[in-house]
């Protein structure tokens, strides 16, 4: 084999190899934007959990209130600590 054919079979592997890499970055990138949105919805969820609970406490005029008693604060938050290891 003549060494111009092998450069041109050299390079043709490495093109190859950026397309799989920069597919797999895309996919990567792709992955870790859909956890992000994820997380920021939880804590959306959360905060809108724990005014909601505020405002029955409130209304009900409790004075102890604990974190998920009118809301499902408590199971959010359980639910973001299960879901940290796949986050960072």
């Amino acid at each position: 084999m003549s060494t111009v054919a092998t450069l041109k079979r050299l390079a043709h592997i490495i093109y190859r190899a950026m397309i799989v890499a920069a597919i797999a970055a895309m996919a990567w990138h792709i992955h870790w934007l859909h956890k992000d949105q994820e997380f920021n919805q939880l804590q959306i969820d959360l905060t809108t959990a724990r005014l909601n609970n505020l405002k029955e406490c409130h209304l009900h005029d409790d004075a102890e209130c604990p974190e998920g008693k009118y809301s499902n604060s408590a199971e959010i938050i359980e639910k973001m600590k299960a879901n940290a290891g796949s986050w960072f």
